[in-house]
């Protein structure tokens, strides 16, 4: 079984992934979280206070293998250049880096193609009216640090940009470009900022999936996906966030590198989306057939915590049920599973992700309010044995 090392803030969701592909992972992350370890034992914890830029020497410890990263490395293109030098690098490197993340070169390729593309600017004092604005960070991750802009104030900055604000349905879609060519994986709906999970405004939290597309947004999807894909070099596995208005996908951003939202596809089908991105960069690996729908949805949303909590023992939070859950279970034959599960005893600090809950279901609602119901469960039942313990 070959080796693949995965680095950035959090690793779980790739080494679930990297199994599913016949790899065995090698992790390093912000958290190596009690789940993590069970996977791989191996995995360590790169301090947050070294954060990112430990991970290079993290790296430099791993056995001699390919490497990946996920979310947040794609922010520090010679971080990235540095360790591509200690392994090699699975991935999208400092030029692919620079021209994805680039608003203004998103908005050129894709109205150069004639695509949907959503106007942006870089002095916020000369906004045009007619629309609402947002005001975002240019190293952003997972929604942090956006917010809504007024038009004629602030000016121009080197940190944030504008971007044009549509409402409409928040889509994930995952693409691979392996070997000049480009497919769409799947696309699934992006829970953004929801309240019962504690998130901020704008805050990533998860996905439902897979969702069905309105008529011939499929074609234009995969439109979008060669023309960003071949436009900015990008080669593996991509990500294209949107939003759905009116039958067509905004491109809100691109994400180079392993999406949060694979494993939902995975787990939705039965695919393993990292033996197409190995075809980008190992030429001896046969054509993989895709996988269908399984017929089911799946859910996963990150809980973020209310307030400061401190992780009981696994098997509380593993046992834990209710009446509505049971009754779920026994219509429908849903389910639900915790994972990135800090150690017993840990602090959870006040806007820090808890956990992640992951449910199946035959239908969207279904998994939505499987969701809801858990993540309820959950903040109840630390906050029950917060109490117990005082």
């Amino acid at each position: 079984m070959a080796n693949l090392l995965i680095v950035g803030a959090s690793a779980r969701a790739a080494a679930s992934s990297a199994r599913r592909a016949g790899f065995a992972p090698w992790c390093a992350d912000l958290f190596a979280d009690s789940d993590l370890r069970a996977m791989v034992p191996d995995a360590m914890r790169c301090p947050a206070n070294e954060y990112p830029h430990g991970l290079a020497n993290l790296l430099a410890s791993a056995p001699m293998a390919p490497w990946i990263y996920t979310g947040g490395l794609e922010n520090h293109p010679q971080l990235i250049a540095k360790m591509a030098r200690l392994r090699p690098l699975w991935g999208n490197g400092p030029a692919a880096l620079r021209l994805c993340r680039d608003p203004f070169a998103i908005q050129r390729i894709l109205r150069d193609a004639g695509l949907p593309s959503l106007q942006v600017h870089s002095d916020g004092s000369k906004l045009s009216p007619g629309c609402r604005w947002l005001r975002k960070p240019r190293k952003g991750s997972a929604g942090q640090g956006i917010s809504f802009a007024d038009r004629g104030t602030g000016g121009r900055s080197r940190t944030h940009y504008y971007q044009q604000y549509v409402e409409g349905a928040p889509m994930s879609a995952v693409f691979v470009r392996a070997r000049e060519t480009v497919r769409l994986l799947g696309v699934t709906e992006q829970l953004i900022g929801i309240d019962w999970l504690n998130a901020p405004a704008f805050r990533y939290c998860g996905n439902i999936g897979p969702a069905d597309l309105a008529e011939g947004m499929g074609s234009e999807l995969l439109q979008i996906g060669r023309v960003l894909g071949n436009g900015c070099g990008l080669q593996g596995l991509f990500g294209v966030d949107f939003i759905a208005k009116d039958g067509r996908p905004w491109v809100v951003e691109v994400n180079p590198r392993y999406p949060a939202s694979v494993e939902v596809l995975e787990m939705a089908t039965g695919m393993a989306a990292l033996s197409f991105h190995r075809q980008a960069f190992d030429r001896a690996v046969c054509a993989i057939p895709s996988a269908d729908s399984r017929g089911e949805f799946v859910g996963k949303a990150i809980l973020y915590a209310p307030r400061r909590l401190v992780m009981p023992p696994a098997g509380v939070l593993a046992g834990l049920s209710s009446a509505e859950m049971d009754s779920r279970r026994a219509q429908t034959g849903a389910k639900w599973a915790i994972s990135d599960v800090p150690e017993t005893g840990e602090a959870v600090e006040s806007g820090w992700p808890i956990l992640t809950v992951l449910v199946r279901d035959k239908s969207r609602f279904g998994c939505l309010s499987l969701l809801h119901r858990t993540a309820r469960s959950i903040v109840q039942t630390m906050d029950r044995t917060m109490l117990e313990r005082s």
